[in-house]
């Protein structure tokens, strides 16, 4: 039984802490039980377990998961690294790109989360979670209203089903009279 698949967290925890038990230099479960601790929003234990797993255990999965703990923590600069470096190894992994991209922009660099967005959109032109995101870096950090219209309603476009729609359109609708 997959504890941490049916949302048991404290259960996940208790089976990767007594694996650690009898296993203490075991990185994979270093890294599962980090992972059970950041879904729990319990980062600073989520960020130890993942310094311990990267001592026996080299994976991408788990600079994305330290990257994106730091990003929680605030910690900006070594979340961008850790991000970098899962590019390094897997350059196309969209999801890990547009999650850079947005901390970039939370590190106050939104013309670097466009250029992250661009890239991502090279490999996946429909993704979801980057137009969006594209659309908020443009219109809030670049005041490039016309770009985040574009954007959004690209992603409307492609995706008619997309959560928030209404709100979209909205904001759409609003920098569209703003413009006019």
């Amino acid at each position: 039984i997959n504890l941490e698949s049916r949302g048991d967290w404290q259960g996940a925890e208790r089976v990767d802490r007594h694996g650690l038990s009898q296993a203490p230099q075991n990185g994979k479960l270093h890294f599962a039980l980090a992972r059970v601790l950041y879904l729990q929003q319990d980062y600073e234990p989520a960020l130890s377990q993942a310094e311990l797993a990267e001592a026996t255990y080299s994976d991408s999965h788990l600079l994305v998961l330290k990257a994106r703990i730091l990003d929680r923590m605030g910690r900006g600069a070594r979340a961008l690294e850790n991000y970098r470096r899962a590019l390094e190894r897997h350059p196309k992994y969209v999801n890990v790109r547009t999650d850079l991209g947005t901390a970039y922009w939370y590190s106050g660099l939104p013309q670097k989360a466009i250029d992250e967005y661009k890239k991502s959109l090279q490999v996946d032109p429909g993704h979801a979670q980057t137009l969006f995101n594209m659309g908020v870096v443009y219109n809030e950090g670049l005041k490039d209203q016309a770009a985040a219209v574009a954007a959004w309603e690209k992603l409307l476009k492609l995706h008619p089903d997309y959560p928030g729609r209404e709100r979209i359109q909205g904001m759409i609708e609003e920098l569209k009279k703003r413009n006019s």
